[in-house]
């Protein structure tokens, strides 16, 4: 986990569409060989940053889907993908999901993101 207090800079696959920026955020880089989350969805959910966190790859007929999503009960968030040099990402205001995903190829690093705004 990072923090603006700690002096770290957020990715900019968590800045919003207003210059927004995370307080505090967590990222996860993988590839479908290696990521312990990967190969199917409805994986178990993560408790991170006070909220609740998932992602991963599912196989996709195309590729790969890269996905983040993420749910804080009280503070606005996101979840972000940054993946084949593109990215999607989601800010929701408290208790609704954010979810971000993108499809590739199967050689490319998923990074996914969860930020607290």
């Amino acid at each position: 986990m990072f923090t603006a207090a700690e002096g770290a800079t957020p990715p900019a696959a968590l800045i919003g569409p207003h210059g927004e920026k995370p307080t505090k955020w967590g990222v996860a880089s993988f590839n479908v060989s290696t990521a312990p989350k990967s190969g199917i969805a409805g994986i178990a959910a993560q408790s991170v940053g006070g909220g609740t966190w998932n992602y991963g790859t599912t196989a996709q007929w195309n590729g790969k889907r890269c996905y983040s999503n993420y749910i804080h009960p009280t503070k606005k968030h996101s979840a972000s993908v940054a993946f084949a040099g593109g990215v999607d990402k989601d800010i929701s205001e408290a208790d609704i999901w954010a979810t971000a995903g993108i499809t590739a190829g199967a050689a490319y690093t998923c990074n996914a993101y969860w930020g607290l705004y």
